[in-house]
């Protein structure tokens, strides 16, 4: 049989042969940096909303049923906020859901949560949204749909709902309900396979995080010890060794004056003939091992390390990393995010807690790399200071327009009578400044 020499490297190095959703959950919820490495992606593809539409977006149109829904759930149950909320726990774990409470009604009494939902009777029917970790909708020991020709073929057959979960200080509640799948919406980022399995955003990188944990650990306290100056004391004496022997009183006495030394700044220690070393140990640079599992664990997750731990290097090296960020940030808003947001109204409506769309639902984001007002005069000042190189240069044609300087490229294109009405304010301003130069 061929050696395992991966595992032998875990075991040596006290890597865990599984991590488990606890050991996820716990590892973000202590250490700074594996937090980033869960937060900073939602953060960022959540920094603006979208606007979600019934067909393309039109904002000269009516709203559609659907889109007033829509409305109310982002004004009424936070919807943004709850969407991020299963985002950021999908990633802990291997998947995430969200759990509509409604107002159910059905004959004979209460609604089994163990069976199918039934239709709810629109928007007004809806409590709350509440987003869920893995732990708290787990399917271990769950059986899985075997019908090949269901939709729900290999889904859980049901959900174990459950108040306590990881991380939870909340006073703990054992009662487990067991949940039917049509209550309960999943997302699992990574789950390719048509699963509710996903990849956990710190898998690939938790080696690395244990390894800095561990740098942190020895660091602080390797300073710490070194800085409790513990002593050794050499009795080269044999009478005082002898005293300090057989004489239990004397060797109290002692030993309370050397603890006195040990906890005071002024005290002082007579030593008898002894000799008193302190023990002291040389630490060594972290930086550089540190680094490299920062480095290790930034390239899980495709963002830069510097964006991870907020450092900026210089300021080309920080656009460059930020434009990274920005470029992995809209990527996962296409093909994520926007899927799931889709597939969750889609659930909305097949439960008939919202309106079905007339067209095909359209989620539409602004663009993450939209100038701030100051680059865009950067760029205008940029435009101009080029036409005054060409003028004194002589060339015939300037490069930018005046109206492009004004717009900097990147505003919104103004009208032709908005720009002509501007220059027309110029000129009245011109006027007015030529009257005011005429002496009187």
């Amino acid at each position: 049989h061929a050696a395992d020499l991966k595992r032998d490297v875990w075991t040596v190095a006290g890597y865990p042969a599984h991590v488990d959703f606890s050991m996820h959950w716990n590892m973000q919820a202590r250490f700074g940096i594996a937090k980033a490495g869960i937060h900073l992606l939602p953060n960022k593809c959540w920094q603006t909303h979208p606007i979600i539409s019934d067909g393309e977006y039109d904002a000269d149109r009516s709203l559609t049923p659907f889109e007033k829904d829509v409305e109310t759930l982002v004004k009424k149950f936070d919807l943004f906020a709850r969407l991020k909320g299963m985002d950021w726990r999908n990633r802990i774990g291997r998947y995430a859901g969200i759990i509509p409470i409604v107002k159910e009604t059905v004959a004979g009494g209460k609604p089994d949560p163990t069976k199918p939902s039934s239709t709810i009777g629109g928007i007004a029917a809806l409590i709350k949204i509440v987003p869920v970790p893995e732990s708290q909708i787990d399917v271990t020991d769950v059986g899985t749909n075997s019908d090949i020709s269901s939709e729900n073929y290999g889904m859980p057959s049901y959900y174990n709902f459950r108040n306590n979960v990881a991380g939870d200080r909340n006073p703990i509640d054992n009662n487990e309900i067991q949940l039917d799948p049509s209550r309960v919406f999943i997302f699992a980022e990574g789950a390719d396979d048509g699963s509710i399995f996903g990849i956990p955003a710190n898998e690939a990188g938790y080696n690395s995080l244990m390894d800095m944990e561990k740098i942190c650990v020895a660091g602080s306290e390797g300073l710490f010890k070194n800085s409790k100056q513990r002593t050794v004391v050499n009795v080269k004496d044999s009478q005082v060794a002898d005293v300090l022997t057989n004489d239990p009183k004397k060797k109290e006495i002692f030993d309370q004056s050397a603890d006195d030394f040990a906890s005071g700044f002024d005290s002082m220690l007579t030593t008898y003939g002894m000799d008193v070393n302190s023990l002291q140990s040389t630490l060594s640079d972290p930086t550089a091992p540190f680094t490299n599992s920062l480095n290790c664990y930034s390239a899980s997750l495709q963002i830069p390390a510097s964006e991870l731990i907020g450092v900026q290097m210089n300021k080309q090296a920080s656009v460059g990393n930020e434009t990274a960020l920005i470029n992995t940030a809209e990527s996962r808003r296409e093909n994520t995010l926007s899927p799931m947001i889709i597939r969750f109204l889609e659930y909305f409506v097949g439960r008939g807690i919202i309106k079905a769309p007339t067209n095909e639902i359209v989620v539409t984001w602004a663009k993450l790399s939209e100038p701030t007002t100051g680059e865009k005069l950067d760029n205008s000042k940029k435009m101009a200071d080029i036409n005054k190189i060409l003028r004194e240069s002589g060339a015939a044609d300037w490069q930018f327009t005046e109206a492009e300087i004004r717009q900097g490229l990147v505003f919104e294109e103004k009208p032709d009578e908005d720009l002509e009405m501007f220059a027309e304010i110029e000129s009245d301003n011109d006027d007015l400044v030529k009257d005011n130069e005429q002496p009187k």
